[in-house]
C-alpha cells in the first residue's frame, strides 16, 4: 500500500445483495475484514491478500464446482500470514473481492494472482478449514432448525395455498375463492425477531391484501386493524388501521403488485406497542398495538381477490437477519406524506400542494439515547 494514515478497508461481496438478508450467520452478502491496530496505524508497505479458500478434501475432484454455494474459509493475510479468517457460505457465483478508499488512504496497488499462495500458506489454510468446518456445519443444523418453517406453524382459511421454500412462503388465493382470507404465523414477534415482510406477486387492481399483527383468536375472515385489537395495513385504500381506527399522525399509502411490504414491533411495551409499516425498505408509518398478552403479537395477513388470484411471497421473522436500521439524522429515513421529497444538502422536505395539514413523522420515538430533536 501506499503512504497513508489509514488503510483502506477491504472485503469479500456477493454480485447483488439479497434481499431480505439471511438469518444464518454464515450466509451473508458482504463481509468487512478489521485488521490489526498495528496495520491500521502503519500501512505503508504492507502487503495485503484476501481470499477465499475451498475445501481441500474436495477442490481437486474433477466435478467440484468453485461457484457452487458451498463453506468456504475467507481469510485475510499480512505479508503472507494469515491475520484474520472465518468459516461463510459463498452465495452462488461467489465472493467478489472489494476495496473501499478514503481520501486518507487513497491509493493502492491491487496484484490479482490465481496461484499467488506458497504451498506453505496453503498448507496453513487447509489446516484452517478442517479446524473450522466441523464447528460450522454444527452451527449451520442449529441456525437451520430455528428457521425451519411447517404447514403446522400457520392457522388459516383453508382456501389458501401455502407453498413453503428454503427461503420464502409463498401463499396463494386462487380466483374462484370468493371472501377474506386470512393466514397466521403461530411464531411470535419478539425483541430478537420483530420484522417480517411481504412482497406482493400478485395484486389485481380490483383485490386487496391487508399485512399486520394480531392475536391467536383473530378471526380468519377479517382484516388486521379493522377489529380490536389487531394492527395492519390495507393495500386497497392504503390507511393503517389500529382497533378499526385509521386517525394515525400519518395516513399511509396505497401498495400494489411488485411492491416489499414490511411490518416491524418497533416498540414492545405492557398496553401500547408500536408496529412500524414499511414499503421497499422505506418507512411509511407507525400504529399503536394495544395488546397485552406477548404471545398474541403474530404476523397476520389477510387476502381477498374479488374473483382474481392473489399471490405473496413472505419471509417470516425467524428466516431474516433482521428490520432494516433507519437513522432519525437522515431525513429520507423519516415516515413521509406520499410524493415528498427530501433536499439532503439543506435538511429540507418539500412536500405535495396540499389542502389538509400533513404530517412528517421520525421513524422512532424519542428514547434515553435520543430526547430532543
Amino acid at each position: 500500500m501506499d503512504s497513508g494514515s489509514t488503510c483502506p478497508s477491504i472485503s469479500l461481496a456477493s454480485c447483488s445483495p439479497k434481499v431480505p438478508s439471511s438469518a444464518s450467520s454464515l450466509l451473508q452478502d458482504y463481509i468487512r475484514f478489521d485488521l490489526s491496530p498495528e496495520i491500521r496505524q502503519s500501512p505503508i508497505g504492507v502487503r495485503l491478500g484476501w481470499g477465499v479458500h475451498y475445501d481441500p478434501d474436495a477442490c481437486h475432484l474433477s466435478n467440484f464446482n468453485p461457484k457452487q454455494e458451498q463453506l468456504v474459509y475467507c481469510y485475510v493475510t499480512a505479508n503472507s500470514e494469515v491475520i484474520s479468517g472465518k468459516m461463510m457460505m459463498q452465495p452462488e457465483g461467489g465472493f467478489y473481492p472489494v476495496v473501499i478508499l478514503n481520501k486518507e488512504a487513497a491509493k493502492v496497488i491491487i496484484q490479482v494472482d490465481n496461484n499467488a499462495k506458497p504451498v506453505t500458506l496453503t498448507q496453513k489454510l487447509d489446516e484452517h478449514f478442517r479446524n473450522e468446518i466441523v464447528k460450522a456445519k454444527q452451527l449451520l443444523n442449529i441456525e437451520n432448525a430455528q428457521k425451519d418453517i411447517k404447514i403446522s406453524m400457520f392457522r388459516m382459511s383453508a382456501a389458501i395455498d401455502v407453498t413453503i421454500t428454503e427461503d420464502f412462503c409463498r401463499l396463494h388465493l386462487p380466483k374462484d375463492k370468493p371472501g377474506i382470507h386470512v393466514v397466521q404465523f403461530l411464531k411470535t414477534l419478539n425483541e430478537e425477531n420483530s420484522f417480517y415482510l411481504v412482497r406482493v406477486n400478485e395484486l389485481n387492481e380490483n383485490s386487496s391484501i391487508g399485512i399486520g399483527v394480531a392475536g391467536k383468536d383473530f378471526p380468519l375472515n377479517k382484516f388486521p386493524g379493522k377489529i380490536k385489537p389487531s394492527v395492519g395495513w390495507a393495500s386497497k385504500d392504503g390507511k393503517l388501521y389500529r382497533n378499526s381506527r385509521n386517525d394515525g399522525n400519518l395516513p399511509g399509502e396505497i401498495y400494489q403488485k411488485g411492491d416489499l411490504i414490511g411490518v416491524e414491533m418497533e416498540a414492545f411495551a405492557k398496553e401500547m406497542s408500536v408496529a412500524l409499516f414499511t414499503k421497499n425498505l422505506r418507512p411509511v408509518g407507525t400504529a399503536y398495538y394495544t395488546q397485552s398478552d406477548r404471545s398474541s403479537f403474530l404476523p397476520t395477513l389477510a387476502l381477498c381477490g374479488n374473483g382474481c388470484e392473489v399471490i405473496l411471497e413472505v419471509h417470516w421473522q425467524n428466516t431474516m437477519r433482521g428490520p432494516p436500521i433507519f437513522s432519525v439524522v437522515n431525513l429520507e429515513h423519516w415516515c413521509l406524506p406520499p410524493g415528498a421529497k427530501v433536499d439532503s444538502s439543506q435538511n429540507k422536505v418539500i412536500v405535495k400542494d396540499h389542502e389538509l395539514p400533513v404530517c412528517i413523522q421520525a421513524p422512532y420515538s424519542l428514547h434515553k439515547g435520543k430526547k430532543i430533536f
